[in-house]
């Protein structure tokens, strides 16, 4: 399936609104069954395992603010010199490395477009019955923190991606030439798909070439103790590590599982309805989302969106059959959630 990326971004105004007041008691219990048929088929609850991945998906998070980039003051240092006449500037703040505060030169980041991949395991097939049957497990690059809910009155909180990827570009390598930064996580995927140009380098038009590309990474999903009491929280992990080690089989991905959505362009509806809550609550802070084509699409495919029954019987092979596969008993924990949460109404989409 070919999936363009669009890398610059027009906005258009479009409008749509839904009332739809699900049964959140139901949708949670279904929510922690699925969470129980995920622990018990990756084998991964005691530690965190290398698994071969396939990248699946790309979804456009719009153009989001960003930080500071931050290096330990060197007077000195004629980049330093340069960068202050440029809207640097130089305060004490902590060095992790130096375990105390040092003068450090900050560099306001401008807001630049955001997208987040996800990667599906085709040896790990999770049943959910129904019309969405078996599927391969599908997990999301950068993390989650929380942060306040814009839409929101009250202060709650929802989970967003922590480390979003950028598509940006810069000179700061040896050839001097326009490219992903050598140090991204998405740069570094593109090198060990085979996608960078002579000089090692990568374009932020060839991220597009990733989807349906088999990778190495580091894998964990299991209930993570909370810090204070035998609570546990269902945690997923998932660290890009490298290219296939030699001789390694290389994981295959139906083409049916590879999708992507852009921000300002028309989108694929069966596409848009597989956008996880997390990546929509991060569409949230970008300066573009409002009145968007991706916001009217998805509060269309919120009005239209069916509770499903799931079916937590799991069957770890590459290969699809109709026969339910027991996933191995795991004893519920005692779970917890962050406080004063937010629902979303697409908790409920399992893949």
């Amino acid at each position: 399936m070919k999936f363009t990326v669009v890398t610059n971004d027009a906005i258009q105004n479009t409008s749509a609104s839904s009332d739809n007041t699900p049964d959140w008691d139901k949708i949670n219990a279904e929510k922690r069954e699925r969470e129980l048929a995920a622990i018990a088929l990756m084998e991964t609850a005691d530690e965190a395992q290398s698994l071969s991945g396939v990248i699946s998906g790309y979804i456009d998070l719009g153009i989001q603010e960003r930080g500071e980039y931050e290096e330990e003051y060197n007077a000195a240092d004629p980049k330093h010199i340069d960068k202050l006449t440029k809207g640097s500037f130089v305060e004490d703040r902590y060095n992790g490395k130096l375990k105390k505060k040092v003068p450090t030169i900050c560099t306001p980041a401008k807001p630049a477009k955001a997208f987040v991949l996800s990667v599906d395991f085709p040896d790990y097939m999770q049943d959910f019955g129904g019309e969405i049957g078996l599927r391969p497990y599908r997990m999301y690059m950068g993390g989650q923190f929380f942060v306040k809910n814009p839409d929101s009155a009250e202060g709650k909180k929802m989970p967003i991606i922590q480390n979003q990827m950028y598509m940006v570009e810069n000179t700061n390598n040896t050839a001097e030439k326009w490219a992903l930064p050598v140090n991204s996580i998405a740069a570094k995927m593109c090198v060990a798909a085979g996608l960078a140009d002579e000089h090692g380098l990568v374009q932020k038009e060839k991220i597009t070439e990733l989807l349906g590309k088999a990778l190495q990474f580091e894998v964990r999903v299991w209930d993570k103790p909370a810090k204070q009491g035998d609570n546990t929280y269902f945690t997923e992990s998932i660290k890009f590590v490298g290219k296939l080690p030699k001789g390694m089989p290389v994981p295959v991905l139906d083409e049916k599982y590879i999708f992507g959505v852009n921000m300002t362009t028309a989108n694929n509806p069966d596409m848009v309805k597989q956008v996880r809550a997390i990546a929509k609550n991060t569409m949230k802070l970008a300066t573009n989302f409002k009145d968007s084509v991706l916001e009217k699409e998805l509060q269309e495919a919120k009005a239209s969106y069916s509770v499903k029954p799931p079916v937590s019987t799991s069957d770890k092979s590459s290969t699809p059959t109709s026969t339910n596969v027991t996933p191995t008993k795991v004893t519920p924990p005692k779970t917890v959630t962050e406080p004063n949460l937010e629902h979303e109404f697409d908790d409920q989409i399992p893949f």
